[in-house]
């Protein structure tokens, strides 16, 4: 760069000639294995600058070739964060060959640069840079945008997945009205674009506008997408833009191109994979170790534990034995554990030589419960002791069947009452008649609701769970017993890792949480 300056009007004119930079073109081609690609600019807002300049600097990446060529000069790209098209709304602000420059800019605005390294007739681009706010305030968080294109195991079509992660805050500082960073203003997300870009090589073909459905804007964090429009043959980019109700527009960062694969596995869901694998060859060893003789150790549970002593009392007083298998039908796991305990029970109250009555509220249960009572006199030798009148339907009404149900407790004053299944109300109109008339009353369910009722009115209660133990432990069945010592390992794994991970997430360790991801 050569500098004239004339300090004197005269015939005689002193000439300054000051060099910068000497450099040598060659008339070859620059080879671009030896280039020096930009990397993005830093980018600063000293406190001197006013709110009207912003500072870049420019680095390179670092590389392993040798005899690495300088760029000829660098050309400085800008673009405010609220702009509207990332890649289209790119201006350029100035040129320069060193590596520092300064850019007089708005006040209040959020930017973005990026640079570019002139090699004779070929441009290399940085990445953008951070954002930089010309007020010194600092910069709301960014939008996190993260995509994967795949094609769904069940079907031919291609669906690009997009999580889409939002400043958890919930507070947003408001750069326009001058604020200082100390003073907070609430601003909740009112609405959310996201932007597609499709290309084909590297050229912009297409941009279009995807509106995500949100349900509650105040509270939501991180929103799931799926773009259905998409194909085969195509890469796609994405970006979302969030507008605040205190008029504040945050965006992320474009995806890069999202390549499409087939999806033959679901690699993510790997560790469930693997841990159901796990439990599934613990059921088998535990199954074959309970066919084999091995007495497996099942905890005692009290309300199982006096079973037999409820019908014996019956059996002494000689008076009936009430079972009432819920008011659910077959399609109801409750209903099929309070089955085989009614099983059991009707085995005992056989070889008892007692009575025992079923009354039942749907159809399919109803036959259902005569089939196991019937089966199970037969298989404590007594058949002619079974009676058909046992087990009796009585109306599909839930109120009606505890009105008639109730009815039976006030008549016949059963010694021995089992509720075993699923219940709703009745299930305290029912247990409370029973404590009326002195009756040892075992209850079971897994409903949580009515789980409180049972505890006050009845003598044993079996809890959730205990309820499914249950039917393992009083059939003695080895599938239902290693089943059942499989899940107590399960649940001791779970248990250690749930403390384990939070112990953990304390000290900002997350690895742990990789190992149950199902997304």
């Amino acid at each position: 760069s050569i500098f004239f300056n004339l300090s004197s009007p005269s015939d005689s004119v002193e000439v300054t000639v000051k060099i910068n930079r000497i450099q040598l073109i060659l008339s070859a081609p620059v080879n671009p294995a030896s280039v020096l690609i930009p990397a993005p600019p830093e980018v600063f807002n000293q406190p001197e600058n006013a709110g009207n300049q912003i500072d870049l600097r420019f680095n390179f990446f670092d590389s392993p070739q040798h005899h690495l060529v300088y760029p000829d000069s660098f050309i400085i790209y800008r673009r405010a964060v609220s702009d509207s098209l990332q890649d289209i709304n790119w201006q350029q602000v100035g040129s320069t060959v060193d590596t520092i420059y300064a850019d007089q800019v708005e006040d209040g605005v959020i930017y973005l640069y990026k640079l570019g390294a002139i090699y004779g007739d070929s441009v290399y681009f940085s990445n953008p840079s951070q954002p930089v706010s010309s007020s010194g305030l600092p910069v709301p968080p960014a939008v996190e945008l993260t995509g994967n294109i795949k094609q769904l195991s069940y079907s031919e079509n291609w669906q690009c997945l997009l999580e889409i992660k939002l400043p958890n805050a919930g507070y947003l500082l408001d750069l326009s009205s001058g604020k200082n960073y100390h003073q907070l203003e609430q601003a909740v997300p009112e609405s959310m674009v996201v932007v597609k870009w499709s290309h084909s090589d590297s050229q912009l073909i297409n941009i279009q506008q995807l509106e995500p459905q949100i349900k509650d804007s105040a509270s939501f964090d991180i929103i799931l997408l799926t773009d259905s429009d998409v194909s085969e043959a195509v890469n796609y980019r994405y970006q979302v833009r969030v507008y605040y109700s205190n008029g504040r527009i945050l965006e992320s960062e474009t995806t890069p191109p999202l390549k499409f694969y087939r999806q033959w596995f679901a690699i993510k869901k790997l560790p469930m994979f693997i841990a159901g694998l796990l439990f599934s060859v613990g059921i088998i060893i535990f199954i074959k170790m309970a066919k084999s003789g091995k007495e497996l150790f099942v905890r005692k549970i009290n309300g199982i534990n006096a079973v037999d002593e409820a019908i014996g009392r019956a059996t002494e007083m000689g008076r009936d034995v009430l079972f009432i298998p819920g008011i659910m039908d077959m399609d109801d796991v409750q209903t099929i554990a309070g089955m085989i305990i009614l099983g059991r029970v009707a085995k005992k109250v056989a070889q008892y030589e007692s009575r025992i009555s079923v009354p039942s509220i749907a159809p399919v249960a109803f036959n259902t419960a005569k089939e196991v009572v019937r089966q199970s006199f037969i298989e404590a030798g007594r058949p002619d002791s079974y009676d058909d009148n046992m087990v009796f339907y009585i109306t599909g009404d839930q109120f009606g069947f505890a009105a008639a149900v109730d009815g039976i407790m006030v008549r016949e004053k059963p010694a021995t009452i089992f509720l075993m299944g699923h219940f709703y109300a009745e299930s305290l109109i029912i247990a409370e008649t029973g404590h009326s008339v002195g009756a040892i009353q075992i209850a079971g369910t897994a409903d949580t609701s009515q789980l409180p009722f049972f505890v006050a009115a009845c003598d044993y209660t079996l809890i959730g769970e205990e309820f499914f133990a249950a039917s393992a432990y009083l059939s003695g069945d080895p599938q239902l017993i290693g089943s059942l010592k499989t899940q107590d390992i399960g649940k001791a794994i779970a248990i250690i890792a749930i403390i384990m991970g939070s112990i953990l997430a304390t000290f900002s360790i997350n690895w742990i949480k990789l190992l149950f991801y199902t997304g």
